[in-house]
C-alpha cells in the first residue's frame, strides 16, 4: 500500500494483504479461490505438454520394435590397398600443371612442395603434359572411363597415401616423415640444355600434331604424343622387348654395337655390348650387328614374346626383303642371314623405333665401340647407363633430335 503522509512516496510491504502479483494468467484461478486452499501448499509441479507424451510414446514404441537387421554392405577396396608397380623407393604424385580449375592448381602445388621439402625421389606425373598418365591412374585405381578424378594423386613406397587433404593432414600432424623413411635420395640436376622446362617440341611436326606430305597430304603425326613428346614405351603385358642400337665413327673407322631387354615393367633382364674388329664403312654394318646381338640374347635367355627395336630403318629394310642381298651388300650378306634365320626359329617381332627411344642401347653402342671384346652379355647394368634405365621407367620424354649440326636440345628431359 502506498502512504500519503509525507511527500516521499514510499511502498510498504504488507504481510497480511493478499499478493496480486501472480507469474502468468495460469494461476489466476487461485486468485479466486477460498483461504484455506490460498494458505495451502501450491504445487509446482507441472504436467506434461500433450505434444511431449505422444512424442515419448512414439519414442517407446520404436524403442521396441522389432526392425530388420541391416543388410552389410560390400565390402570395398580401400584407397590404401592399392598398389603401384616399380615404386618401391620413391614418391609417385599425378597432378597437373593447368590453372583452368584454381583450386585444383592449388592442391597440386601444394603438395608438390610439400613433398619436395623432403629430398626424396619424387616421380611427377603431369596429365595435362600427357593424356596417358590420366588413363593411367584410372586404370591403377580400377576407375571407369567416365569417372572424373580429382588431383592430386600420391603414391608413397608403392602405395596409394591419398590426395591433398590427407597428405596435408598427415603433414600437419608429423606422421608424413614416416611414409618417406627409407625412399631414395633426391638428384638436385637440372637439364643445362632445356633449362628445367621438361620438354620440347616434336622436331617432325612442331608440336602441332600434323605433318604434310605431296603424296598424302595432312597426316596426324604419330611420331610423338598431343604435346609433342617422344619416350621409351613399355612392352605389351607379358612381352619382353630388346633394344639393339650401333655406333659408327667414320673418321676412325671404329664401330660398335649393344642392346638391353626389359620386361613389360621395364626392368632389366640382360643385356650385351661388343665391338666390330673390321674396319667399318657405314653405320648400317653396325646397326645389322647389333640386332644379331639381340637375337643371341634372347635366344641365349630363352626369352618368350621378344620384340626387337632398332633405330635404323635401313637395317629393318634390308633384313625384312626377300631374296638375296650378296649383290648389293656382299660384306653385309652373312649377319643379314643368320639374322633371318634367328628371327625365323625364335618367331621374333623386328620394330622400328626412333633414336629418342633408344637411348639405353645407344649409350652401351658409344661406351663398348673402343673395347677389344667382339661381344659380352652382361647380367647387371653397368653404373652408367642406370640413370636411363630409371629415366625409361619414369617414362621420361625425350625431344625430337634434329640433324646433326642444330643446337637444339639434345638431353632427355621428364614431363
Amino acid at each position: 500500500m502506498l502512504l500519503s503522509r509525507t511527500k516521499s512516496k514510499i511502498w510498504i510491504h504488507n504481510n497480511d494483504s493478499p499478493s496480486f502479483s501472480c507469474s502468468s494468467f495460469k494461476d489466476i484461478n487461485t486468485l479466486f479461490s477460498d483461504d484455506s486452499d490460498y494458505n495451502s501448499p501450491v504445487s509446482t509441479t507441472k504436467k506434461s505438454n500433450i505434444f511431449h507424451r505422444v512424442l515419448r510414446v512414439n519414442a517407446v514404441l520404436r524403442a521396441f520394435s522389432t526392425r530388420p537387421a541391416p543388410e552389410p554392405e560390400p565390402e570395398s577396396t580401400t584407397p590404401k590397398s592399392i598398389q603401384i608397380p616399380a615404386a618401391e623407393k620413391k614418391i609417385v604424385i599425378y597432378f597437373t600443371s593447368l590453372r583452368v580449375i584454381r583450386s585444383t592448381f592449388d592442391d597440386c602445388k601444394a603438395v608438390r612442395s610439400i613433398l619436395s621439402s623432403f629430398r626424396v625421389s619424387v616421380d611427377e606425373r603431369d596429365v595435362s603434359m600427357d593424356a596417358g598418365f590420366m588413363e593411367e591412374l584410372k586404370t591403377i585405381l580400377g576407375t571407369r572411363v567416365k569417372t572424373k578424378l580429382t588431383l592430386p594423386r600420391v603414391f608413397i613406397g608403392g602405395s596409394y597415401v591419398g590426395g591433398a587433404t590427407e597428405i596435408i593432414q598427415l603433414h600437419e600432424a608429423g606422421e608424413l616423415k614416416k611414409y618417406v623413411e627409407g625412399l631414395t635420395p633426391a638428384e638436385f640436376s637440372t637439364c643445362q640444355v632445356c633449362g628445367g622446362n621438361r620438354f620440347v617440341l616434336c622436331e617432325e611436326c612442331s608440336g602441332s600434331q600434323k605433318c604434310y606430305s605431296e603424296k598424302s597430304g595432312f597426316r596426324t603425326c604419330t611420331v610423338c604424343n598431343e604435346n609433342g613428346l617422344i619416350s621409351w614405351a613399355f612392352p605389351p603385358e607379358g612381352c619382353i622387348k630388346i633394344n639393339t642400337d650401333g655406333s659408327f665413327m667414320p673418321d676412325s673407322g671404329l664401330a660398335g654395337f649393344g642392346g638391353v631387354a626389359r620386361d613389360d615393367l621395364g626392368r632389366w633382364l640382360g643385356g650385351f655390348y661388343g665391338r666390330l674388329g673390321m674396319r667399318v664403312t657405314s653405320s648400317l654394318t653396325a646397326e645389322l650387328w647389333a640386332i644379331h646381338g639381340g637375337l643371341i640374347l634372347a635366344k641365349k635367355y630363352n626369352l618368350k614374346k621378344v620384340i626387337i627395336e632398332t633405330d635404323s630403318s635401313e637395317a629393318l629394310k634390308w633384313i625384312c626383303r626377300m631374296g638375296n642381298v650378296s649383290k648389293v651388300h656382299p660384306e653385309k650378306n652373312v649377319v643379314i642371314e643368320e639374322c633371318k634365320s634367328l628371327i625365323s626359329e625364335l618367331g621374333i617381332v623386328l620394330i622400328r623405333t626412333l633414336r629418342q627411344g633408344n637411348n639405353c642401347a645407344d649409350h652401351l653402342a658409344k661406351l663398348r665401340r673402343i673395347q677389344q671384346e667382339d661381344m659380352v652379355i652382361i647380367d647387371r647394368p653397368p653404373h652408367s647407363v642406370q640413370l636411363l634405365l630409371r629415366a625409361d621407367m619414369n617414362h621420361v620424354a625425350y625431344p625430337r633430335y634434329p640433324k646433326h649440326g642444330s643446337s637444339s636440345c639434345k638431353s632427355f628431359v621428364k614431363i
